[in-house]
């Protein structure tokens, strides 16, 4: 009996040490998360609808681009363990909501044209991450079924209408590096193109059958006892723009 009275006070000591160890560990973490950069990405993907284009032949690809290393965006926010200290903050490589994308405005007038037919429209929020560490996000509109199976075999049999993967590479400058394969009847067709581009840039990757339209801004995180409400939305400046753009893209 003497025993346990003596080890229940330094039971409980450690007990406080760790939760107070738990707390330093939180507040730092959400001071560490307000410093660093971070971005908010979206990407648009639509069809062309011009019957020209479509009628054209086009060369058959060889092989499928692998994308099993592309990480999927995270459907909803895993629950916190029990007993676990609840960090403040986004979660890196999770799918946002509708209200907060900011090119609404562009996916509304694609839809609302003849010439054009949207198929997805998607975006999360990431720190900035550079040379081996820059993760490669996949993007479908259709899950993702993970298997053995070579990804070099043709069978568009099983696959989405379009699926691809997009790497925001940050470091001195900022690169976006786009790779999509289009479906369809006929062979499938591919968008493949890295560029060097500025932030809040609308960009338009382009192939006369399908489109990839890309986004990159900053997303400020603030101070945790501040309520952190990001960037404000800007699209409308921007709708015409990126629209103007597509009929000027030579093909």
């Amino acid at each position: 009996m003497y025993f346990q009275s003596q080890m229940r006070p330094r039971y409980s000591v450690k007990i406080l040490l760790l939760a107070l160890l738990l707390g330093l560990m939180a507040v730092t973490s959400s001071a560490v998360m307000a410093k660093s950069r971070w971005y908010q990405v979206e990407v648009i993907v639509f069809n062309h609808n011009d019957t020209a284009a479509t009628s054209e032949q086009w060369p058959d690809l060889e092989s499928l681009p692998d994308f099993r290393d592309a990480i999927n965006l995270i459907i909803d926010r895993p629950p916190d363990p029990p007993g676990s200290v609840a960090i403040p903050g986004p979660l890196a490589f999770q799918s946002l909501r509708a209200s907060d994308l900011k090119l609404s405005g562009i996916y509304r007038r694609l839809r609302n044209l003849s010439a054009y037919t949207p198929i997805l429209h998607i975006g999360w929020r990431q720190p900035g991450l550079g040379g081996n560490r820059a993760r490669s996000v996949y993007i479908s509109d259709k899950p993702r079924l993970i298997t053995d199976t070579s990804p070099t075999m043709l069978d568009t049999t099983s696959h989405a209408a379009v699926e691809g993967a997009l790497q925001i590479r940050i470091g001195r400058l900022l690169h976006i590096v786009a790779d999509f394969v289009k479906y369809g009847s006929e062979s499938p067709v591919r968008i493949t193109e890295q560029r060097q581009v500025k932030l809040k840039e609308i960009h338009y990757f382009d192939h006369p059958l399908f489109g990839v339209i890309v986004q990159v801004t900053p997303y400020r995180i603030a101070d945790p006892a501040a309520p952190s409400d990001g960037e404000p939305a800007d699209e409308t400046s921007n709708i015409n723009e990126a629209l103007s753009g597509l009929s000027t893209v030579s093909r």
